[in-house]
């Protein structure tokens, strides 16, 4: 029987927050399946809610997390990250603001 679970991960570095975020879905590879993602930044930072189901069957998960000043210019910046990595099955999106710019979060399934 699946088990609800909630995974929170926040950091003040959109990088860092990205590779605790990889970190992280590396560790649950197989094991869980992602339902739900959210995002909230504040001046300390950004934390990342994902909700998730310990089944023991799940998938695989590869997490980017893009930032910048201008709304515009982080969509260029995403478009262009995700053309980079060959991202093909983005599942999950979450965005987050504060006083120096935007964040955004997605999960790909692999």
């Amino acid at each position: 029987m699946a088990q609800t679970m909630v995974k929170i991960l926040f950091h003040n570095s959109h990088r860092s927050l990205q590779d605790q975020l990889n970190a992280w879905l590396t560790e649950i590879a197989g094991t869980a399946t992602i339902t739900g993602v959210t995002m909230d930044s504040n001046n300390y930072g950004h934390c990342i809610a994902i909700l998730y189901q310990q089944d023991g069957q799940g998938r695989l998960y590869r997490g980017h997390v893009f930032f910048h000043n201008s709304h515009s210019s982080l969509e260029q910046a995403a478009n262009a990250g995700l053309e980079a990595a060959q991202a093909e099955w983005g599942r999950f999106v979450a965005i987050g603001s504060n006083e120096y710019g935007h964040c955004l979060c997605i999960i790909e399934e692999q």
